[in-house]
């Protein structure tokens, strides 16, 4: 969202803020809740196939609070058609046409795990988490 100057002052007024990982370890130290994309990008078809980052489980161990796994279904995905665009223009496209492709969202929330280990370990192991909960949406 803050990449495109013209989203950017949407997002501030739809309560998006752009933090580190230093404000985000201090927010979940004094009991706030943050949210995070681990892939970086919110996936045009929900597929939750593009690979994780490591900062979300990074980010819960410094801070030492559980991760909690979250799968989003947005209805109405426009179909295949989208996929030879990148990811980022996938995005745009919803976003531009939210009318009709956004219509109501299934979140379905796993069991909170424990971020300790090795991070590249439990980077996977939050993906498989996330892309289990696609079975419940």
């Amino acid at each position: 969202m803050f990449s495109f100057p013209f989203l950017k002052k949407h997002a501030l007024r739809w309560g998006f803020v752009q933090v580190s990982i230093d404000d985000a370890v201090a927010l979940l130290r004094r009991g706030e809740t943050v949210a995070i994309c681990p892939t970086g990008l919110v996936e045009a078809l929900g597929d939750a196939e593009l690979p994780f980052k490591t900062g979300a489980v990074r980010i819960a161990q410094q801070a030492g609070v559980p991760m909690v796994p979250v799968y989003f279904h947005y209805g109405n995905y426009p179909g295949r058609w989208v996929t030879p665009f990148s990811i980022t223009v996938q995005n745009m496209i919803l976003f531009c046409l939210w009318p009709f492709y956004r219509r109501g969202v299934t979140i379905v929330i796993g069991a909170p795990m424990e971020p300790a280990g090795d991070v590249k370990t439990r980077t996977k192991e939050l993906k498989a988490a996330v892309v289990a909960l696609k079975s419940r949406a």
